[in-house]
């Protein structure tokens, strides 16, 4: 791959975008903004409310039928979505300032957000945050930017560029906690790092480079993920490492530039979103 990153950012994001909100129409049109299912959102969000004094009517949980377009549903969707948000997030921060209850929610995140793309990055922006954290950003991910400033996975929301961050300053706890050279002695240590693809042991990475790695996403749904870019480790394409770790998997799953970190995501999040829509089960 050369340097200018000939990756179709634009088809393959809109491709996404189209595929998971085709799964999540049919939900919104028989189960509306919160599924009323054991495990659903609606047993939480009444719950919630209740536990502040807070009445929500009941016409925002109706299902919104087949009357309409998927643009129309998503919509109406939204509108319900932000009339919740509206009654019940002041009694919330009257004790929780800081807390955006439904940011923590990917279902409810890509409702409000109208779908996953985010306005796209200008070169002056990408060029500030370069300067601020003293590096290049390797081509796949600036061209990624260029085209939505930010990503939402069903784990993890890719943050916009102002808001990169070292991870050993933003979050310390995942150097502390994973990043434990010592098991870094052995000798296969550094070559079993440098496999990729199918036959790479996520286990068997090295682990100085999680405190010289950039922290590019932040929690939704798991708090315990993280998407990483390693720019001590730089190929021949210009390109850096990119990293996905999170507590559920044995370690960390390293690919040889960022976009294909996010092909690999945009498979999993599919099959994960038809595999729970299907069997009516609630995303993680």
């Amino acid at each position: 791959m050369s340097k200018k990153d000939p990756f179709d950012w634009h088809q393959f994001l809109t491709d996404w975008n189209a595929q998971a909100t085709a799964v999540l129409i049919p939900s919104l049109r028989r189960d509306g903004i919160a599924e009323s299912y054991e495990g659903g959102r609606r047993d939480a969000l009444e719950e919630t409310a209740q536990a502040y004094g807070v009445k929500l009517p009941e016409g925002l949980f109706q299902s919104l039928g087949e009357r309409g377009s998927d643009h129309e549903i998503l919509a109406e969707a939204r509108r319900r979505v932000e009339e919740v948000v509206a009654l019940l997030n002041p009694a919330i921060h009257k004790r929780w300032p800081e807390l955006d209850y439904f940011a923590e929610d990917y279902y409810w995140s890509v409702i409000r957000n109208g779908g996953h793309l985010f306005p796209p990055a200008t070169d002056a922006e990408i060029t500030a945050v370069e300067q601020r954290l003293g590096m290049t950003l390797p081509p796949s991910y600036k061209a990624f930017l260029r085209e939505s400033n930010g990503w939402l996975t069903i784990s993890s929301r890719i943050l916009p560029a102002e808001q990169l961050a070292w991870l050993r300053d933003k979050s310390p706890d995942w150097v502390g906690n994973w990043g434990d050279e010592s098991l870094d002695d052995c000798p296969e240590a550094l070559r079993d790092h440098g496999i990729y693809g199918r036959q790479q042991d996520p286990a068997r990475y090295r682990r100085a480079y999680l405190k010289e790695c950039l922290e590019i996403s932040g929690p939704i749904a798991e708090p315990n993920c993280v998407f990483l870019l390693n720019p001590s480790l730089v190929f021949e394409t210009g390109e850096c490492e990119a990293w996905f770790l999170a507590a559920w998997l044995p370690g960390a799953h390293r690919f040889q530039a960022f976009h294909e970190v996010m092909e690999w995501m945009k498979m999993t999040d599919l099959a994960e979103l038809r595999r729970c829509m299907a069997k009516r089960r609630p995303l993680r």
